[in-house]
């Protein structure tokens, strides 16, 4: 069957097609000339295709380099570039369309108006059709893994297997078409076409009865990952539900929000007024855009709500009281109802930073004042500082140590924590602004980090104080630990903030103080082979009780055997990952 697709792939090559210039434009306008100087594009790179169109316009497709396409439309004003995209083809050449060429389905193109972008060396190729008051569309393709062709009218993908004139599938990909003018973005198969339309807004907008969509993000442009909100409101209280849909995989990854009780003045406003103007359901963004939308006889917070964020499991807000001081207060859900805390007063003019806030992390900022500080909420639920801006340097924390950048290339870390570090309990003004001020700061007490004489080596975790006892994994030089406990030889200790890895270490293999930042880490720089879904990892060496790994910066710090490594993550998330599921990455 493929070598019966090639045969007919060459004799469409051998077809009595028209002037890959197409119609020839005797002096190159004037408007192109200028934009090729502009570009440095040599004037030899002139390949082009003229379209004299019904409404008495013409267009000009216009191939540069064998592989970008730029099209230009002529007006009473003259020549104006109108689009230009990749088709991810190369090297590529045009081809116009030609009536007399038999599409999939046994017709006939209607008339020449249409092209197509060919790859001489994997065959592959693009077609385009133009189609009154929307310009050139995507109109069929081939593409290397089907063993056919595909034909798109009005927006229905069909499949066709080579030498059969009737689709095997046909799926409506008119949501993702026009964002698909490259080749290696268009679905190969009718399987990964019915995946991509299992996930368009249409699509997930039912998925949750009695919920509705609020927000629909298609996250890449090949549309293999969306995210979407929905709401309902029951009883005065506001649920949320977030969840992540990947087109390979059948079931979304889906968060069910802390529940917030809405005030009686929102809930009548709701009842008459548009309800994506009056809350934001994203996982960016503030939750209420108007004020007094919080029942705060159920969740007691004190002052005016400026600002609020709603971070799955929590939410925090911005207040100000009557004298202007401005705090951050963090809202939870236990069994005993709503729990609130504080910070202590912010410096002043204080605003929250909703827009560019990630899941796990707030941000404070003056931009009068030039004033940023961003704040993550570690594995323990601690808020601890992320990052800082000093007069002398910049500083980057994670959960057990802090590195440094002094602005003249010198770069070191330091392990330990900051004493002034956690959102709730520490003040945040003043902060450290020079290099000597921070290292005032660096509090190591407790601290310790696993140091072999030979590198090569790896120190056991084991679940009690003696030679032979179970081991939880081994671990390389600069793993930083929390000494809990010593007991003669032993150190109990605990690593990472999420419980997971509590055990015992030989003391003699543990470098305490200052002394930690010279053992270079000997960590695995590794990452995940899946191309989509949600990076899982496990609480113990089974595959058991899936966890999400909540960041992107982690290290593999340990092993067992030959099976699992062990990751630690900057803010203190710990698991174990087949080592399968791993590799060093492309580059």
């Amino acid at each position: 069957m493929k070598r019966w697709l090639g045969l007919l792939l060459t004799a469409l090559l051998l077809l009595p097609l028209l002037p890959a210039r197409g119609e020839e434009i005797e002096t190159m306008p004037e408007e192109i000339l200028s934009w090729m100087e502009a570009e440095g594009i040599p004037r030899e790179e002139q390949e082009h295709l003229l379209f004299s169109l019904p409404d008495g316009k013409q267009q000009m497709v216009w191939m540069i380099w064998q592989r970008e396409l730029v099209v230009w439309e002529k007006t009473d004003a003259g020549w104006t570039r109108t689009g230009e995209w990749s088709p991810g083809l190369y090297p590529a050449s045009l081809q116009r369309q030609n009536p007399d060429h038999l599409l999939p389905d046994g017709s006939h193109a209607p008339d020449d108006l249409g092209f197509r972008v060919y790859c001489n060396d994997r065959q592959e190729f693009m077609n385009f059709c133009w189609v009154a008051g929307k310009g050139f569309l995507i109109s069929g393709w081939y593409k290397q893994g089907y063993d056919g062709e595909v034909m798109v009218q009005e927006g229905i993908a069909g499949y066709y297997p080579a030498g059969s004139t009737e689709p095997e599938a046909q799926v409506d990909l008119s949501f993702m078409l026009p964002y698909m003018p490259s080749m290696e973005r268009l679905p190969a198969t009718p399987q990964e076409a019915a995946g991509r339309a299992g996930i368009a807004q249409t699509a997930v907008a039912e998925r949750f009865p009695g919920y509705t969509l609020r927000y629909y993000e298609h996250v890449y442009g090949d549309f293999t990952y969306a995210q979407a909100a929905y709401s309902r409101v029951e009883d005065g209280v506001l649920y949320i539900k977030w969840a992540k849909f990947w087109a390979d995989q059948k079931a979304p990854q889906v968060e069910d929000c802390m529940p917030v009780p809405l005030s009686a003045e929102l809930l009548s406003r709701l009842e008459t007024e548009d309800f994506d103007a009056l809350l934001g359901c994203s996982t960016y963004g503030s939750l209420f855009l108007t004020e007094a939308g919080l029942d705060t006889s159920r969740i007691p917070v004190e002052g005016r709500i400026i600002d609020s964020e709603l971070k799955g499991e929590f939410l925090l807000l911005l207040t100000q009281d009557g004298t202007g001081v401005r705090r951050v207060w963090e809202v939870t859900l236990g069994e005993d109802g709503y729990a609130v805390r504080a910070t202590h007063p912010l410096p002043e003019g204080a605003t929250m930073d909703t827009i560019h806030a990630g899941r796990n992390d707030v941000i404070l900022r003056n931009d009068q004042a030039r004033w940023y500080v961003q704040y993550n909420r570690c594995a323990d639920g601690t808020w601890r500082l992320d990052c800082l801006d000093m007069d002398d340097g910049n500083m980057g924390c994670a959960y057990a140590w802090i590195d440094v950048e002094d602005g003249h290339g010198g770069a070191w870390r330091h392990v330990g924590t900051l004493r002034n570090g956690d959102l709730f309990t520490g003040a945040l003004d003043p902060m450290p602004q020079t290099l000597e001020e921070l290292a005032q700061v660096v509090d190591r007490t407790g601290w310790a980090v696993v140091n072999n004489p030979d590198p090569a080596d790896r120190l056991h975790l084991r679940v009690s104080p003696q030679r032979g006892a179970t081991s939880l994994g081994k671990f390389y030089n600069g793993t930083p630990v929390r000494v809990l406990e010593e007991r003669g030889d032993w150190s109990r200790v605990e690593i990472g903030l999420d419980g997971n890895l509590t055990g015992w270490m030989m003391t003699k293999y543990l470098t305490h103080g200052e002394a930690m930042d010279q053992v270079q880490p000997a960590w695995l720089e590794k990452v995940y082979k899946q191309a989509s879904g949600p990076q899982l990892l496990y609480p113990s060496a089974k595959e058991e009780n899936p966890q999400v790994l909540e960041t992107n910066d982690f290290q593999v710090v340990g092993v067992v055997e030959d099976d699992w490594y062990i990751l630690l993550s900057d803010w203190g998330q710990t698991g174990y990952v087949p080592q399968s599921w791993l590799f060093d990455g492309n580059g």
